[in-house]
């Protein structure tokens, strides 16, 4: 791993006589390249591990125990020591890489930058972003289909170009081999392909015979032995899993005469084989990626990986003739990407499930492994049974929230903004209570970051696909920011605001509905009650439209960001309104939270949305005071993570992600 940005440096190390690694984030500009094998000193400062704060959410700590990274650190100084036996290669490697971006245009060096030396980051972010939502990204990095078109384009230009004779084409294909999964990057499947591909030929030179799935099988099991972590990394599962499944399905593989019918075939096995993964992983699967890959694949496979191989040989002896090829790789893959860009704006429609249960899981790994039998065996009738209880079972796990008794509050962790998700039992009604956006530098410029991170994937964990309702309290982007990115993925039936709400900040393609105070509006058979604000204000703080609803036993007040002298106006309004669960307004700043609104209302629970460290030093001494001294059990987002409320007719219970997870 190693990223590189105009900010900072980000790579791995592994520290003298220490069994796992350490990642470096490196702020300042370094005077030499990194590569592998390089000896350094770097004065360090460590940093806690980043534990995710919601459901659904990223572990980007597990995912660096994939790379045998135990730790992270923030290096003030980097000093070039020396380098290891191996180095220059991997210093001519940097320097090819350098070569090609100075004589290629930015698509085409992404590219042969990618498919030839495993170089991904240098890709643009928005062909990976839609590759990936086609089921398409296996196409960009180095698999056994890369490997595979390398050595026979290789084997070709030995035999029939150089003239050498077979046991010396052997010899330089082992070399091969042994070489290119440490210039391609090393990954899981780059090492796999390679090291069958090596064995297959030693057995070749040898004279042994030494079936396909013996060599695989060594192969992994010399993989788990001298990486144990890989077993745990999604590009090692999905790499082992399709080929173990394509290396088993050979019988039937050659009943299929045409080349079309049998890519067919595989692309629907390795869809079926790791669905379970994407399901447990992502929470959705796009379905008619079905239809899409075999074609894709097929260009990839003829057209787009021999020409990258191609221009990185050219690039070596003959560079007068990139340009021609830099034009044809462009033309060929800027058309596919409009094409597909054009279906995925017309025909994109995820199928969310939600965490699948495991039971679900099992069901579903003994009825493909049924259907593939039948199949097999040529028993058709009852291979369709099987495949009929597949759909089955996928079907239970997308409705299964329907038959879910319980309903759940959940206050995201999300920094210093405002998301509230509430779902009704049996998934009769899903709402949010604002949906906050982080913000640049300057608190006005809204980033994706919160949305991407977190609440898309909260909403697909929990299985939502569509959002009943959205209340926005004002129209701070703290609390409205995600909106846009949320109605492109979401469909929203409704969102609702007061007539204090800025016009300014609404967004033109939207209807909004406009709740009166004083009103109770009874939504999916739930009531919400619009208690404030009474008459508008100069602050927009006070502005804040606050909800009093009820969900099992307790009661909830939704306060947004209003501050002590509104909380007077409720208190003198609405003398009468309980309250058990208090969402503290305005991430407990001391303008808000007043000790007369928790004298007279005395709610058991206070949930304060907050970043960690914000710059504002929210929430309050004050106000955390002020909550201790009325015995009010207190649930932070940055300390707590997600705040989860679940109930169930006259139960509920809390709970909070970071000392609950899984």
């Amino acid at each position: 791993m190693k990223q590189q940005t105009d900010t900072y440096q980000r790579f791995i190390i592994q520290p003298d006589n220490q069994p796992t690694n350490v990642l470096i984030t490196h702020f300042n500009p370094l005077d030499f390249d990194l590569v592998k094998g390089q000896h350094l000193r770097l004065d360090v400062s460590f940093e806690p591990p980043e534990s995710p704060q919601n459901p659904g959410m990223f572990d980007y700590d597990r995912y660096l125990l994939t790379e045998n990274v135990a730790a992270q650190a923030v290096a003030e100084t980097v000093h070039y020591e020396g380098e290891s036996l191996f180095s220059p290669i991997f210093t001519y490697r940097l320097k090819f890489l350098y070569h090609l971006q100075s004589r290629l245009s930015e698509t085409t060096f992404g590219l042969v930058s990618a498919l030839v030396l495993g170089e991904k980051s240098l890709l643009d972010d928005e062909f990976k972003d839609l590759f990936t939502r086609w089921h398409l990204t296996h196409l960009l990095a180095i698999s056994g289909l890369h490997v595979g078109l390398m050595v026979h384009m290789l084997s070709l230009f030995l035999t029939r170009i150089c003239r050498l004779n077979k046991e010396t084409t052997w010899l330089v294909l082992l070399l091969v081999f042994l070489t290119f999964p440490f210039i391609a990057g090393g990954t899981p499947s780059v090492f796999r392909a390679s090291l069958v591909g090596l064995l297959g030929y030693l057995a070749l030179i040898i004279r042994t015979k030494l079936s396909t799935l013996d060599a695989l099988s060594f192969v992994f099991l010399f993989l788990i032995m001298i990486k144990p972590y890989w077993l745990f990394q999604l590009g090692f599962q999905y790499s082992f899993l399709v080929t173990f499944s394509i290396v088993l399905s050979r019988p039937i593989l050659s009943r299929y005469k045409h080349a079309l019918t049998s890519l067919i075939f595989i692309t629907a096995l390795s869809f079926l084989i790791t669905l379970p993964l994407q399901l447990t992983k992502f929470y959705s699967v796009n379905l008619v990626s079905l239809v899409i890959n075999p074609p894709v694949n097929l260009l990839f496979s003829l057209l787009i990986i021999p020409l990258c191989f191609g221009i990185a040989v050219i690039a070596l002896f003959v560079p007068m003739l990139l340009p021609v090829m830099d034009h044809i790789l462009m033309t060929i893959f800027n058309g596919l990407f409009l094409l597909l860009s054009t279906i995925d704006r017309f025909c994109y429609f995820p199928f969310i499930t939600g965490r699948p249960y495991l039971l679900h899981l099992i069901l579903y790994a003994v009825s493909l492994f049924l259907l593939l039998r039948f199949i097999d065996q040529e028993k058709y009738r009852q291979a369709s049974r099987y495949g009929i209880l597949i759909v089955i079972i996928i079907s239970l796990i997308k409705i299964m929230p329907y038959f879910e008794p319980y309903g759940q509050v959940t206050q995201l962790s999300i920094g210093q903004a405002d998301v509230l998700v509430m779902e009704l039992p049996h998934r009769k009604g899903v709402y949010l209570y604002d949906v906050g956006a982080t913000t640049g530098k300057d608190y006005i410029e809204v980033t994706d970051e919160a949305y991407t991170r977190v609440i898309k994937p909260f909403l697909h964990y929990r299985g939502i696909h569509k959002i009943d309702g959205v209340f926005l309290s004002h129209s701070h982007q703290d609390h409205i920011g995600s909106l846009p990115f949320l109605v492109e993925d979401f469909s929203v039936e409704g969102i609702y605001i007061h007539s204090s709400f800025d016009e300014d900040s609404k967004l033109p393609y939207l209807d909004y509905t406009t709740l009166k105070v004083g009103q109770r509006y009874r939504m999916q058979q739930h009531n919400f009650d619009i208690v404030l604000p009474i008459t508008q204000s100069l602050d927009p703080n006070d502005n804040s439209m606050v909800i009093h609803t009820t969900f099992g036993p307790f009661s909830f007040l939704l306060t947004g960001d209003i501050s002590a002298e509104q909380e007077s106006v409720f208190l003198a309004q609405y003398p009468d309104k309980d309250m058990d669960v208090l969402t503290v307004a305005h991430h407990g700043s001391q303008t808000s939270t007043s000790a007369a609104l928790l004298e007279q209302l005395s709610p058991k629970y206070a949930i304060i949305s907050v970043g960690l460290n914000n710059n504002f030093h929210h929430p309050h001494p004050d106000v955390i005071t002020r909550l201790k001294a009325h015995h009010i059990q207190l649930f932070r987002t940055d300390t707590d993570g997600a705040v989860i409320y679940r109930f169930h007719k006259n139960n509920g219970t809390y709970q909070w992600y970071t000392n609950n997870q899984g």
